[in-house]
Formats: C-alpha cells, structure tokens, sequence
C-alpha cells in the first residue's frame, strides 16, 4: 500500500514539473506587432511618387493610429501573460516540492 501511494505521488510530481516547465516556455512567447505596409508609390525608388491628402488629413493616418494603438494594447496582452504564466508556473514548482515531499514521508 506504502509503494502504490508513493508511486501516486511520484506521478503527481512528474505531472506538476511538466506543467510548470510548459507554463513556463509559454511565459516567453509573444505576439507579434502588426505592420502598415508603405503604398507602392511611397517606396523609396518607385518612379512615381505621390500622396492622398483628404480634408487636410493624410488618408493613411486613421490606420497608422489604430497600428500604434493595437500594438500598444499587444504589449499589454504580453506583459499580462507573461505574469500569468509565471506566477502558474511557480505555483506548479510548489506543487511538486509538496508532491514530492509528500512522496518521502510515506516511505
């Protein structure tokens, strides 16, 4: 009976360490920022050059806005996540020191 809990615990302790090494492999994962591709007649060395203004205001303004902004809002996700996957992990890491103390008390 001893053996069989011991063996219990040992699998509760394996289980825990791996949770805790995908949360934290998880913790270093970012999304990435999005990107407002240059009109073809903006790059540099197209033959023809040329710009859209409408009303005063650059037609391209309103999506660069809403890049920065979106991006803005992706690091927040990020630093957010990063946190949870961190704090998941340690509480995993406790988790296993407790399985696996718990698997030398019952010997």
């Amino acid at each position: 009976m001893q053996t069989g809990l011991m063996i219990v615990w040992i699998i509760f302790f394996i289980l825990f360490l791996l949770l805790g090494q995908w949360h934290l492999r998880q913790a270093n994962r970012n999304m990435p920022h999005i990107k407002v591709n240059a009109r073809p007649m903006d790059r540099p060395g197209s033959t023809i050059q040329g710009s859209i203004i409408i009303k005063g205001s650059d037609l391209d303004q309103p999506c660069k806005d809403f890049v920065d902004e979106f991006n803005q809002y992706v690091d927040a996700q990020n630093t957010s996540s990063r946190k949870a996957h961190r704090s998941t992990a340690f509480g995993y890491a406790l988790a296993a020191t407790t399985s696996f103390f718990s698997a030398l008390v019952v010997v």
